[in-house]
């Protein structure tokens, strides 16, 4: 079974024409198409390794930093990067290479957790206004152009004076935002 032409390339309908002409016939999905069509993009293979990296890097820091982001040695303060402390270390003696690999860490989380509150709060909003229609949409249209009529920026420093500095609300602004 052929899929719609804008799926497949021409690569692929040359082998599905091959495979009829064998006798053999290959029942391929969408997703199919859609994985041989990211795996064949090298640009997309490349980001997605450096996705991948950055996420063992980040979430990875419990075992693979050297020391912990906390931990002082006073005795190695001010040092250059070398084979005890790869990016060296600050006045207080921290390893930078541990403190980078934990902020990346709490980036990948914030970055994460925020479109999972983007998505919790936008997708029954959208699945509202497109199935219910009516006042719901109108509704929920009018409150989307007041916030897209203000700044993303200036309203996320809003709710932050608002809510007050924490993880926590930095996740919520940055998705209630998005």
């Amino acid at each position: 079974m052929a899929l719609p032409v804008s799926l497949n390339t021409r690569d692929d309908r040359l082998e599905d024409l091959a495979a009829r002409r064998d006798g053999v016939v290959r029942n391929r999905t969408a997703s199919y198409f859609a994985l041989r069509r990211f795996m064949r993009n090298k640009l997309a293979m490349v980001g997605m390794v450096l996705v991948v990296a950055l996420c063992i890097f980040g979430f990875g820091a419990p075992i693979l930093a050297p020391t912990s982001y906390s931990y002082a040695d006073l005795m190695s303060a001010n040092q250059f990067p070398g084979w005890d402390h790869p990016m060296g270390t600050d006045t207080i003696g921290h390893d930078f290479l541990s403190r980078v690999m934990y902020g990346t860490r709490t980036s990948l989380i914030v970055g994460f957790a925020a479109v999972a509150v983007a998505c919790v709060i936008g997708i029954p909003l959208g699945l509202i206004a497109g199935l219910r229609g009516g006042w719901a949409d109108f509704a929920i249209m009018r409150v989307v152009e007041i916030m897209t009529a203000f700044p993303g920026l200036l309203f996320a420093i809003f709710l932050m004076t608002v809510l007050g500095s924490s993880v926590r609300n930095i996740i919520l602004v940055i998705g209630i935002t998005s």
